[in-house]
């Protein structure tokens, strides 16, 4: 259960299940001060060559001179295939498809774009895994993956100290690699990742090497929530974090239409959608694909509007534009955090107790606190304690007061270069 725990004298403040501060938690800020709301653009790699992806992320990640203008400064990160099995299905574009970014040339040893990809990852600008490749296939019973190509991944990123841990299902249903949204019968019959009994078995690999999150392949029309994640049983029996994105309006019944394409950027990123997880204080992840079209169809006039329209909510204070695990670290301890407070006339003490974390309790570092925020009254000292004992001054700021009229206490975000 999501909870967290808050003794103020005898009195007792909690979180309600769903994540979001009850009425009663006067406390626990729910986003890092200043923001109102915390937002993520989640790209599926899907048809990205080297020269697209460079292109997008240095105008969005990076404060300097593009051909599309002056970059944004955004912390925006995409996702990474380590393989290319496709066939020719599943793309609209002209390109070979053996150009698109792969750490190896297609399930070999051989390694293609990897130096790029590691430059990309230590940019900040990747931090997931678009399943371990791409493995669709015009018949899809001609399944690609196996164990052993999981093994090798992740040999291969260990090697390069990539540590991640979010995964993206992709693909049709020769993509056996995929997990967390299996069903017996159905759409998602075909998802093996998290079942022991099959050869294309790996969550025990993908678990021990980090992966804490999991979007599953189901789609969803919600564009804001309090909390983006729900607690997923794999059938290995690992504990994960499953998480929702939007990708897309149902229609009708049985329908969807899918906003994930490049041109319709512009349609999602708008004043109303913005302005809703403000004035409603959500999360929201935002599932795109920046590769799936040619560059033009990212980089337009209506699409650059939007993205300047985000900075804009960003440069004000009023969403917090992250990358996509950095939102989900955050709701994760955000919405199991165990604390204690003690107030008396001169003082004012904060001591966290631990993460109530659906893999397990633990008691949390500075660092997997980062941005973790607490109202605290005026005119008292302050002591802020991680299982009674001292937190490091340089670990955490006091904020002014923001729009409630209360001051604050955030431990640190994240150092230019983290």
């Amino acid at each position: 259960m999501k909870k967290a725990l808050a003794t103020a004298l005898i009195c007792v403040f909690c979180l309600c299940s769903c994540g979001a501060p009850s009425s009663q938690d006067t406390v626990l800020r729910k986003f890092p001060y200043p923001y109102k709301a915390m937002f993520t653009i989640q790209s599926h790699i899907d048809g990205s060559t080297v020269e697209e992806f460079e292109a997008i992320h240095t105008f969005l990640n990076e404060y300097t001179s593009t051909p599309y203008g002056y970059g944004l400064g955004l912390d925006i990160a995409d996702s990474l295939w380590l393989y290319n099995a496709n066939d020719g299905t599943s793309y609209a574009k002209n390109d070979d498809i053996s150009d698109y970014m792969t750490w190896f040339h297609g399930t070999s040893t051989d390694e293609k774009d990897k130096a790029k990809i590691v430059e990309f990852y230590k940019k900040g600008w990747i931090d997931s895994l678009h399943s371990f490749g791409d493995f669709s296939r015009k018949d899809t019973s001609d399944v690609v993956f196996t164990r052993e190509l999981a093994l090798q991944a992740w040999d291969a990123l260990k090697s390069e100290s990539m540590d991640i841990d979010v995964w993206i299902n992709h693909g049709n249903a020769a993509n056996t690699d995929n997990f967390g949204g299996h069903t017996p019968f159905g759409t998602f019959a075909y998802q093996a990742g998290d079942d022991p009994k099959s050869d294309y078995y790996h969550t025990d690999l993908s678990v021990e090497n980090g992966i804490r999150f999991v979007w599953n392949s189901h789609n969803s029309d919600v564009w804001g929530t309090d909390d983006p994640l729900f607690p997923l049983t794999l059938r290995d029996g690992s504990k994960i974090w499953g998480f929702n994105a939007y990708t897309g309006n149902k229609t009708g019944l049985f329908g969807f239409d899918y906003t994930w394409t490049p041109l319709r950027i512009c349609e999602v990123l708008t004043k109303e959608n913005l302005d809703t997880l403000v004035e409603n204080s959500q999360y929201a992840v935002f599932a795109t694909h920046f590769g799936s079209g040619d560059l033009w169809e990212v980089l337009n006039e209506k699409n650059l509007d939007a993205f300047r329209l985000l900075q804009s909510y960003r440069d004000r204070g009023d969403i917090m534009v992250v990358r996509s695990s950095r939102l989900l670290r955050y709701a994760a301890v955000h919405g199991n955090l165990v604390y204690e407070t003690n107030e008396t006339d001169t003082s004012f003490a904060i001591n966290i107790v631990k993460v109530a974390d659906i893999s397990g309790d633990y008691i949390p570092r500075t660092d997997q606190l980062r941005g973790i925020t607490f109202y605290i009254p005026e005119n008292k000292q302050l002591a802020l304690t991680i299982d009674g004992k001292d937190v490091p001054s340089e670990t955490y700021r006091i904020n002014p007061a923001d729009e409630t009229g209360k001051i604050s206490v955030s431990f640190n975000w994240y150092w230019d270069g983290e």
